[in-house]
């Protein structure tokens, strides 16, 4: 509320923090650069690169920290609509998680296996607009392997969430060391 975000279309929502966001982001990388810049000396350190310093880093340190208030407000400010997020994931009739489904039938398979099978099936569920879990339960080569119980849980979204714990691990390592 209170932010105008078109003079002609009142619902629209232009997200001019956020583009701010990444202007200023884009500042700092470049600004970055001019730290690299410094690295290269000749002999001694002259001041041509004390001068640089004295521009960039408090440049840089003034966009970061201006940059990190406006997240936190983004972030303070935003709204979920877990309804609408309910919804999106059930637009493509299951074909959301045909990944979980590839993998998890193929430790059964073999993966090139599963792959060539969920992915006929994934094509003829698209095409004919129908839900995937709908056609999986009707392919022999899947119900072989695996039950309709199961079959259901490959298919939750809620219950896949493919390699992201993998990778937020990485990224804690690497900024823990």
């Amino acid at each position: 509320m209170g932010k105008v975000g078109s003079s002609t279309m009142p619902q629209k929502r232009n997200p001019m923090i956020c583009e701010n966001i990444y202007a200023n982001v884009r500042l700092i990388k470049n600004q970055a650069n001019l730290g690299f810049e410094a690295m290269l000396q000749e002999h001694e350190r002259d001041m041509s690169f004390w001068q640089t310093e004295w521009l960039y880093l408090p440049q840089m340190c003034l966009l970061l920290s201006c940059t990190i208030k406006m997240m936190q407000r983004v972030m303070g400010q935003m709204i979920v609509h877990k309804d609408n997020i309910e919804h999106n994931l059930n637009l493509t009739n299951g074909l959301i998680v045909s990944e979980r489904v590839i993998l998890d039938l193929g430790r059964y398979i073999g993966r090139q296996n599963a792959h060539e099978v969920i992915y006929e099936d994934a094509m003829a569920a698209f095409i004919n607009r129908r839900n995937f879990f709908d056609v999986l339960k009707q392919d022999s080569r899947v119900t072989k392997d695996v039950d309709e119980a199961t079959l259901k849980e490959m298919l939750d979204p809620h219950k896949y969430i493919g390699a992201c714990v993998q990778m937020v691990d990485a990224v804690v390592q690497k900024w823990q060391n």
